[in-house]
């Protein structure tokens, strides 16, 4: 090829290089003449992505999250021209914080999109389609909150002491495999945050249907996500913890916190049995799902807890103990996990076990069984549980333990090893309890049906004004959790 055909080439190749960045310094200017109508919006909301086709004008969206307060906006990729959001400029790729006064079916945001050519209004819904509508009489506990998670749909949302939504996530069912669990609040050293489960259709659950792993997503006091994308899991003993990176996935039911970067988790481990006791048939290959509890600081594992170091709760288990199968059997499955306020220890429920253990949160240590056949505490045929979802702990101590339409609410002397106080209620469609005031015997009750939150008489007292928040249609909660949130 002579010289002048290669220098001809190559001043092709700069024009066109020349006429694609002039064109893409004229959208970046606004100066795109291509219809709006040819264009989608692209957004990010508080980490959630949105993507609005401008093919017609005045379209009105949901959102999959929003909080009262500061909420995080994003624009992804050029839509044609300049963006507005309540009236705020937003650039390409950079962050804007628009603050929502009210979560409210009348409350919209408003995005205008705009080029020389023409103009595109996109509304979106602060009160999500997706979300129930809600009924509230009486009032609540002042500083009162209460977490609400979705059974069947990925939708959860935090309500005010007046019932009104201040936080939500919601997505459709229909266009997503993702579900959510656990949604609570933790009290901390280092502040008050909120988590909830990412579960993982694709993690292996080891052929056990109620076991649902995936990743932990802390948030702040404000609703704002302070894990990064991997969210929280289970780690390597042997390794540092890089917090950006996922680890093992861990179980949907029990998390807590004592501080920010002191963190406990659960998980299944497939375990061949070496130490089970004379008397339980079983076969030479026995293998558990051992439960797995993990403590976790700001750089390494401080200790792990493994179930199978106990054999008592080998013959503790009352379902899923077939120990002569060759499939895995969950001889425990943790249902639930809380620290005791006064102690900071962990307390945590094993379904199949029909009891509670309590682990120290330094140590690892199993500091006592309650309930069950190795129950520590002496319990009486009437004073036992059963197939418990959910425990709860108030600040003096009293445990709310909720079993399918029942809950159970004592009181413990723990170096005495025996009960102090006890009462039972039976209350249909069941899925969650707390004590509100321990002294007044008044219970907040979460519940599937049109009744989803109501405070109740434990003594079957009648209350004046009690909190109830109801629903036009029914739904099916998986968990309601009452929160005192610490005064100001």
């Amino acid at each position: 090829m002579d010289r002048n055909k290669k220098l001809l080439i190559a001043a092709c190749t700069v024009s066109v290089i020349l006429i694609i960045v002039v064109g893409i310094l004229l959208a970046m200017s606004g100066r795109d003449k291509t219809p709006l109508s040819q264009h989608t919006l692209h957004l990010k909301v508080n980490g959630c992505d949105v993507e609005v086709p401008l093919k017609h004008d005045n379209v009105t969206v949901n959102v999959p999250c929003l909080s009262v307060g500061k909420n995080q906006f994003q624009v992804l990729g050029y839509p044609g021209g300049a963006v507005k959001i309540n009236g705020k400029t937003v650039k390409v790729g950079s962050t804007a914080s628009i603050a929502v006064d009210a979560i409210s079916s009348e409350n919209q945001i408003e995005i205008k999109v705009s080029n020389v050519k023409d103009s595109r209004t996109v509304r979106l819904r602060t009160y999500s389609t997706l979300l129930p509508k809600l009924r509230t009489i009486g009032k609540g506990t002042k500083n009162g909150e209460y977490l609400v998670t979705e059974a069947d749909r990925p939708v959860m949302y935090a309500l005010d002491n007046e019932g009104k939504v201040i936080w939500y996530k919601a997505y459709s069912a229909k266009k997503t495999k993702l579900r959510f669990s656990d949604f609570k609040c933790h009290q901390t050293d280092s502040g008050t945050y909120y988590s909830y489960q990412v579960i993982n259709p694709e993690a292996d659950n080891y052929g056990i249907a109620d076991y649902h792993p995936g990743s932990r997503v802390i948030m702040d006091e404000d609703f704002e996500v302070v894990t990064e994308d991997a969210g929280v899991t289970a780690y390597s003993p042997k390794k540092s913890i890089d917090w950006s990176q996922a680890g093992t996935a861990v179980d949907g039911n029990a998390f807590e916190m004592l501080s920010r970067h002191n963190t406990f988790t659960v998980r299944y481990t497939p375990t061949r049995v070496t130490n089970m006791p004379d008397g339980i048939k079983s076969q030479k290959n026995t293998t558990v799902a051992a439960v797995v509890v993990q403590n976790a600081g700001r750089s390494h594992v401080t200790w792990e807890w493994k179930s199978t170091s106990d054999s008592r709760l080998y013959s503790a288990s009352v379902s899923g103990n077939d120990y002569t199968s060759s499939d895995i059997q969950d001889y425990l499955n943790p249902s639930a996990m809380v620290v005791d306020p006064r102690d900071h220890n962990l307390i945590l429920s094993f379904k199949n076990a029909d009891c509670l253990v309590k682990i120290n949160s330094e140590t690892g240590k199993l500091m006592w069984i309650l309930g069950g056949k190795a129950d520590e505490f002496g319990l009486k045929d009437s004073q036992k549980f059963s197939g418990q979802t959910d425990v709860q702990v108030a600040s003096d101590g009293t445990l709310t333990i909720t079993q399918p339409d029942k809950v159970t609410v004592m009181k413990l002397d723990e170096n005495g090893k025996r009960v102090v106080s006890h009462k039972t209620k039976t209350i249909d469609g069941l899925v969650g309890a707390n004590v509100v005031n321990a002294n007044a015997g008044t219970l907040c009750v979460g519940k599937s049906g049109k009744v989803l939150i109501e405070v109740e008489s434990l003594n079957d007292e009648n209350l004046k004004n009690p909190l109830r928040i109801s629903t036009t249609h029914s739904r099916n909660l998986s968990a309601v959790r009452f929160v005192r949130l610490e005064d100001d």
